[in-house]
Formats: structure tokens, sequence, C-alpha cells
């Protein structure tokens, strides 16, 4: 478990720096993917609630790719976002975001402890990933990357979370992925771009 945290972490810091957003989906799937492969072994035939979650991370790793891929095929980015930095500078702050969480995390009474200090980590990378990226797509990554250590943290406490709670937190995350892409494509459309820093002159 600690290994496959640590993944989950690695790929989470490979989504906060891509240029790229297909790239960006692409790692997250692959996140969720690996994550719900997890959930499914470690809960087969012994835990509702885990085989529950790996269903819907799986289900996941499927749909997002679809859902956001439609929504960047209609908001092609003529030229790279300003503002970001090179890929080097956005991956020395995803590092430093996720090591310094990793470092300063209390205990969670998750077994191992390794895997919750990869899901504090992997909650303020997300946060982070959603608050520095400009366009819509990477901040409903970052989103979804930071439900992702609320999920592993939950893989590794003690009968994880009721499978309603796990349907519901779905469902959120569902409808914030699809609202992100209708914003983003509307943002486009009135502006040419889905950076949303081009919202902050708006004033009441």
């Amino acid at each position: 478990m600690t290994a496959i945290a640590w993944i989950l972490v690695t790929l989470g810091v490979a989504a906060a720096a891509a240029r790229r957003r297909t790239q960006a989906v692409a790692l997250v799937a692959i996140q969720a993917a690996v994550l719900g492969g997890a959930a499914l072994v470690h809960g087969w035939g012994d835990s509702t609630a885990l085989a529950v979650a790996g269903a819907v991370l799986v289900v996941r790793a499927v749909l997002l790719p679809v859902v956001l891929g439609a929504a960047i095929s209609r908001t092609r980015e003529p030229v790279p976002a300003v503002g970001e930095g090179t890929a080097l500078g956005r991956t020395a702050v995803a590092l430093a975001v996720a090591g310094g969480a990793a470092a300063l995390a209390p205990a969670l009474g998750v077994e191992p402890p390794a895997a919750g200090s990869a899901a504090v980590a992997l909650v303020f990378l997300g946060a982070a990933t959603a608050v520095l990226r400009g366009g819509a797509v990477h901040q409903a990554l970052g989103f979804v990357v930071a439900e992702s250590g609320v999920y592993l943290a939950a893989l590794g406490a003690h009968g994880g979370v009721p499978p309603v709670v796990e349907l519901g937190i779905a469902v959120d995350l569902t409808l914030v992925v699809a609202v992100a892409a209708v914003f983003g494509a509307r943002l486009h459309a009135h502006h040419g771009s889905a950076d949303t820093r081009l919202l902050r002159g708006l004033r009441d």
C-alpha cells in the first residue's frame, strides 16, 4: 500500500506540473484507475465499502477523459497560458506542497502510516492545483486529486467509508467536473480562452 500511495502522489505532482491539459487529464485518470484497482483488490469479498469505492474510481477513470476530453476539444488554446511559469517551476512548487504536507501531516490512524501522509499530500496538492492553475480543466482536476486523497485515507482506515457516502462524494465531484467543463467552454466562447484568470478584472 505504501508504494501505491506514493505512486498516486507522483501522478498528482506530474498532473499539477503538466503543460498540456490532455496530459494532466490522462495522469489523473491513471491515478483514479490505480487507486480504484487497489480498493477493489483490498475490498473484494471482504469490504463492500471498499469494493464500491473501487468501482466508483474505475468508472471515474473511464469517464474523466471522455468528459474533459470533449471540453478540451472545444476550447483549444492558440498560445500557452501566461503566468503559470515553466514546467520546472511548476514541478518544484508541486513537490514543495506535497513534501511539506506529507512531512507535517498528523497521525490519521491509517495503515500504513505512510498512506495517511500521502493522503494529506494529495489533498493539499489538489487544492494547490485548483488555486494556482488558471484553466477551468486544471482546476477541476485539482478537486479530483484532492478527492483521491480522501479515498486513499478511507482505504487505509478501519472499515473504510460507508458506500452511501462514497456515492454521494462521487456524484458531487461529477457535478463539479461537469460544471467546470461547461464553464470552460462558455468562457472560451466569449474570451477565446478557458483561463479563469481572465475574470479577475470583474467587479460587483
